[in-house]
């Protein structure tokens, strides 16, 4: 791999190191000031696709977006009715995770494969004894790691792996994957601490 990534408070960029050249290039956001959400870039693949979250035209929310040098900027959008959307991990063949918020900045972890994004909790059986809130990154194997809350309101990391939709599994209710869980303040926390947007 010759790129490496870094990350601005309002400004994505990615390193391109080899023998002969050393360059910076700015990876364009999705057409706003970086005010709100900022424009970030999180995650970097082996085939050089960028993924990381930009304000949109007129600073009111940001998307998640993948660049490449083929597509451009593209962004990803939030799950329908939630506000924002937030690409943090990337892999090598283009499955993209990260997570939805609605306007109650309340979280649901997600997954993009070829620009179509899916709630992660709608993956997994229903009455799990976690809600699905983030999703951090994702391996050449499609497991997912990120965190979640309990009903309670306590935060855990987690680890989803793939399977065949066997095993007894329940497909959750349409309902379920509608309405997130409300956050707890420790999730929010975390969710402004890792990804350096500020609190509305």
């Amino acid at each position: 791999m010759d790129s490496e990534l870094s990350i601005t408070a309002a400004l994505a960029v990615r390193w391109q190191i080899s023998r002969a050249i050393s360059a910076v290039r700015r990876v364009p956001g999705l057409g706003g000031d970086g005010g709100f959400g900022g424009n970030h870039a999180c995650a970097v693949n082996n085939l050089g696709q960028v993924v990381g979250h930009s304000d949109v035209t007129g600073d009111a929310t940001f998307h998640g977006f993948i660049w490449s040098k083929e597509t451009g900027t593209v962004a990803l959008l939030p799950f329908p009715g939630d506000f924002a959307s937030l690409a943090i991990g990337i892999n090598d063949p283009g499955q993209v995770v990260g997570g939805s918020i609605d306007g109650q900045f309340n979280l649901r972890a997600m997954l993009w494969q070829k620009g179509v994004g899916v709630d992660l909790n709608s993956l997994v059986k229903a009455n799990a004894p976690l809600y699905l809130q983030l999703a951090f990154s994702i391996n050449a194997s499609g497991e997912i790691t990120g965190f979640g809350q309990t009903p309670d309101g306590a935060v855990h990391g987690f680890l989803a792996s793939p399977n065949d939709g066997g095993n007894g599994q329940e497909e959750m209710s349409a309902e379920a994957r509608i309405a997130p869980m409300p956050a707890s303040e420790s999730a929010r926390k975390l969710l402004f601490q890792h990804l350096a947007i500020r609190k509305p």
